[in-house]
């Protein structure tokens, strides 16, 4: 055999046999977002349905609302909201302290099943997450609660909802932060610990924790006007914030802490993927679909898959990429290179586009203050951010077709 014949022989059987298989993981978050977040509002005040509920419908949100189905309700507008894609979870039959249910069978059955079941027979949406009164709790009145739904919810890092535009725009930080924290709870000392994984949580998953809005009473009310702003902050960093009831980003993160992904074959064209649960975990329940990450030859692209006992074919075809850029920060270690913007230090290197086309560029305080504009143009690429402290900012620009935004953070190297 001549020698050119091998080597296309060589390339060939590379071709065929020796091509390295794609690297499958699970994204961090759906869309392979890097930080989520779910507003939950306990006690069912009407509140919910007549105005936080369309709140986050004009943002394009849904929010979690745990009621108390003993009380009085309005149960068609409850289904409505429900049925919209909000969440309505159980929040005991009438609010009941857990604490003073022990031994009680009845009681508890009532407090557990029978108010879950009156919430999924009016509302017509099945119940999947529990959140305690008080946040209280006994271990066996909590392990008779997760026997019936997959997840519950502690406390948030601010029980009540009183937020501040500030305070409510510091809970998301963390979460790109990946410093977010559970409120420790009345429950026995180190409980919370022994059974962290059954909250479902994640440092990078913000839970805002509130009650009622302002002008309906209510436990430390979140005011109207604070909630509004703070969801205008959570809009301008949709491209990398997910947002969605508790229920969905618990489950999503229960399944992807607990998935095992086999690439099973693969070719040119596709990639053949086993994505699978263990058996302890109810099929009933664990159904959110997990964003995958494919990785080949310097390609990423993402796919939504529910978990599943069978290997499913992938078409890179039917893959998508991720769209936009995730919020730009200088680490301790390195400075970040995105697509979208360069900040080296405290230097901010705009890109091409908006250079040319941006017809103004501020920074903001988290809580929405300006603190600089810039009127960029061809001659000026770079930002001089050396006047700002180190901190969070949010940097906003203005196109002919709307605003953009990102988050800034600044870092003292070291």
């Amino acid at each position: 055999m001549k020698p050119f014949e091998m080597l296309a022989l060589g390339i060939m059987l590379q071709a065929t046999y020796g091509a390295a298989a794609p690297t499958v993981s699970i994204a961090s978050f759906k869309h392979d977002k890097p930080a989520a977040a779910s507003f939950t509002f306990d006690d069912g005040f009407s509140s919910g349905y007549q105005t936080v509920a369309p709140l986050f419908d004009e943002f394009g949100f849904k929010a979690t609302f745990y009621i108390t189905p003993g009380g009085s309700n309005n149960w068609n507008k409850w289904k409505e909201i429900a049925q919209n894609g909000h969440e309505v979870g159980n929040h005991t039959y009438n609010h009941r302290n857990p604490n003073q249910m022990a031994g009680d069978s009845a009681v508890i059955h009532k407090q557990v099943i029978e108010s879950r079941d009156i919430i999924i027979g009016k509302t017509g949406i099945e119940v999947f997450s529990y959140a305690y009164p008080g946040c209280k709790y006994t271990v066996e009145f909590r392990d008779y609660v997760l026997q019936h739904h997959p997840i519950d919810r502690p406390c948030g890092e601010i029980y009540g909802g009183n937020y501040t535009v500030a305070q409510a725009n510091e809970l998301i930080l963390k979460a790109f932060e990946g410093t977010h924290t559970l409120r420790p709870t009345t429950a026995p000392v180190g409980e919370l610990l022994e059974t962290s994984s059954r909250w479902g949580h994640d440092p990078g998953w913000a839970c805002a924790l509130a009650h009622n809005i302002a002008d309906g009473g209510g436990f430390r009310p979140w005011p109207a006007d604070s909630l509004r702003r703070h969801l205008e902050f959570v809009k301008t960093l949709e491209e990398s914030l997910w947002v969605d009831t508790y229920i969905n980003v618990g489950l999503y993160v229960m399944e992807r802490d607990s998935a095992t992904v086999e690439v099973v074959s693969h070719s040119s064209s596709d990639v053949t993927v086993g994505v699978s649960l263990p058996s302890s975990m109810n099929a009933d329940w664990y159904t959110a679909p997990l964003t995958l990450i494919i990785e080949d030859g310097g390609e990423k692209r993402l796919y939504d898959l529910v978990p599943s006992a069978d290997p499913v074919a992938i078409k890179y075809a039917d893959t998508y990429r991720k769209g936009g850029t995730v919020n730009v920060r200088t680490s301790r270690k390195s400075p970040v290179d995105s697509k979208m913007l360069r900040l080296w230090g405290k230097r901010l290197v705009l890109p091409a586009g908006m250079q040319n086309s941006a017809r103004n560029v501020g920074i903001f305080s988290v809580d929405g203050v300006r603190i600089a504009s810039y009127r960029p143009n061809p001659k000026r690429q770079v930002i001089d951010l050396s006047h700002l402290n180190t901190g969070t900012y949010v940097l906003k620009w203005q196109m002919a077709n709307g605003w953009g935004s990102r988050l800034v953070t600044l870092y003292e190297r070291r």
